[in-house]
């Protein structure tokens, strides 16, 4: 999505784009498994031919536009599945469930509001599924399961192609997909990039990295950057935790995904001390940076707040300045403007289920036919992009 943002008329024109980073799970969807003991019924799981992982918009895909990949798996089970059997399957480290939110989770396996199987995020990858009450003395029994996932910045740090894998039961289903990432918006001066980091909805918190770079060799005079929410605002939060990182690292520059390991010191070396007298930050979440002179790369690391019931979070990074007067002429009419906007979009999963050979309940959509021996679980996405 591009936005135009109006331009003073000392200025060059250049138009941003909103990026949307990772998408954000809702909260009240997380759910814990409870510790029920069962068998790894994994070994008695088939994965069909008919599953894959692909990118619904084609397999270029653009994380910062809030791109993900999809995970379907189509399923077959073993008869005599009980209360607590499970299964695991396990992804490849260059994706993710969780995008930039805290919540770890996955959909839960539903028919209609009762749930079948409840699903887990277990460490390296793990996904697991657990049976409860539901599953007894149901055969026949299928699933036709579909999982986000997200590419993981940390791991995949540049423009390229990705082969994503989901292991289940010795059987590996993949897709190779062309990883692209934004450059964020750029002058022959200057470049200004930026990427949400995290969001916690539970504590209307989140985190934001924003890239600096002078480019082409040049420098630019009198810079400021400011940060600020332009939908979302907290008016009467609290002050935000800004730090500043000096980028000391190699030639190859940042990550294109815009990740920031800001305790790696060969990388990022903290300068926030330093520059504390250029550095104002207000309690409606903002804050303002001043640069002499800017003929360095620099990391912008920033924790806030946003309003609690807001339905949409925008966090704009801008960038004024001059180019080097390197002949000390008059050359104030040759500033210019640079906008970045990161927005955040909600999703929320869905997963409905369904069985044969169970006792029939007549409500909440949860119905079994006795003399069919025919039955399926099954798991969708729903593709609608919720904000709220």
């Amino acid at each position: 999505t591009q936005v135009e943002v109006a331009q003073p008329r000392t200025v060059s024109e250049s138009k941003p784009r909103v990026t949307r980073s990772a998408d954000v799970v809702d909260a009240k969807e997380a759910s814990d498994v409870s510790e029920v003991k069962g068998t790894d019924v994994t070994s008695k799981v088939t994965v069909e031919d008919e599953s894959k992982i692909e990118a619904p918009k084609g397999n270029n895909v653009q994380p910062h536009e809030g791109q993900r990949v999809v995970l379907k798996y189509k399923l077959k089970f073993q008869d005599g599945l009980k209360t607590g059997d499970y299964f695991d399957f396990t992804l490849s480290n260059n994706v993710n469930t969780h995008g930039v939110s805290t919540i770890r989770k996955v959909p839960d396996i539903k028919n209609g509001s009762l749930v079948m199987a409840k699903g887990q995020v277990l460490d390296n990858g793990r996904i697991r599924y657990t049976f409860i009450d539901y599953i007894k003395d149901k055969v026949n029994v299928t699933a036709n399961l579909e999982i986000n996932l997200f590419i993981d910045p940390k791991t995949v740090q540049s423009n390229g192609q990705q082969t994503i894998t989901s292991k289940l039961n010795g059987k590996e289903t993949s897709g190779t997909m062309q990883i692209t990432y934004k450059d964020g918006v750029k002058n022959q001066y200057t470049n200004v990039n930026g990427s949400i980091e995290m969001f916690d909805k539970e504590k209307n918190k989140f985190t934001h990295v924003a890239y600096i770079k002078p480019i082409n060799g040049n420098n630019s005079d009198s810079v400021t950057v400011t940060g600020m929410l332009t939908q979302g605002s907290n008016e009467n939060g609290t002050q935000p935790n800004v730090k500043i990182y000096e980028y000391v690292g190699t030639e190859n520059g940042l990550p294109q995904s815009v990740y920031a390991n800001t305790a790696d010191s060969t990388q990022l070396k903290d300068v926030t001390n330093q520059m504390s007298d250029k550095l104002k930050v207000q309690n409606n979440g903002s804050y303002s940076l001043n640069f002499d002179k800017l003929d360095k790369t620099y990391v912008i690391h920033y924790t806030g707040d946003y309003l609690n019931g807001t339905s949409e979070v925008n966090f704009r990074t801008q960038l004024t300045g001059y180019p080097e007067n390197r002949y000390k002429t008059y050359y104030y009419n040759n500033g210019y403007i640079l906008t970045w906007d990161n927005g955040l979009v909600l999703y929320r999963n869905k997963a409905n289920g369904d069985g044969k050979y169970g006792p029939i309940v007549d409500s909440n959509n949860f119905e079994f036919s006795e003399d069919s021996g025919n039955g399926s679980i099954s798991g969708q996405y729903d593709s609608k992009q919720i904000i709220g």
